[in-house]
């Protein structure tokens, strides 16, 4: 008889499948109340990445040891695995998609700021502006429908979003002193 831990295939089953089960539960518990009253909401990205992983290990192990049929040690093996592998995709994934949104805000909070142009912007032309607001600095694509040049340093207002443009009118209007008449 041989010496050492040993768990049948049923008994990892049951672990497998419990852990499944647990993660799935915590998956959806996380989105639905990770934030009062705000349904999938961000959540921390440590605890979404563990359950995750926990979830992805349960799913693998319970894949490896019933469907591919590897004995206890490998599917152990592979569940670490694609554990480890579904936490780093999914870690990664979530932070690309956190920054993003938080651009989006950024960029949602811009209309009605004041920004300062960076690169002249001429009738019908594109020029860059700089915004310095509560949020991180932003430095963006702008045109104006303004008549007049809009000069380096010119403070102006963002007055709509286009795509990845930003509408702008300059705060003063410039006058040259003459009179319509």
């Amino acid at each position: 008889m041989a010496t050492g831990w040993f768990v049948s295939a049923n008994t990892l089953t049951v672990i497998y499948l419990l852990l499944l089960g647990g993660g799935l539960v915590a998956a959806v518990a996380l989105a639905f109340f990770g934030e009062a009253g705000e349904p999938l909401a961000l959540v921390p990205l440590g605890p979404a990445t563990l359950i995750a992983a926990v979830t992805c290990f349960g799913g693998a192990g319970v894949l490896a040891l019933r469907l591919f049929e590897l004995p206890a040690g490998l599917s152990l093996l592979a569940a670490v695995v694609f554990a480890l592998l579904s936490a780093a995709l999914f870690f990664g994934l979530a932070r690309a998609a956190r920054r993003a949104e938080e651009q989006r805000a950024a960029l949602a909070d811009l209309i009605g700021a004041l920004a300062r142009v960076v690169t002249p912007i001429e009738p019908g032309g594109v020029g860059t502006i700089a915004t310095n607001g509560t949020r991180a600095s932003l430095t963006l694509p702008a045109i104006s429908r303004h008549a007049g040049v809009l000069a380096a340093g010119t403070v102006v207002i963002v007055t709509a979003l286009q795509g990845d443009r930003a509408e702008v009118a300059p705060l003063r209007h410039e006058t040259d002193g003459r009179r319509d008449g």
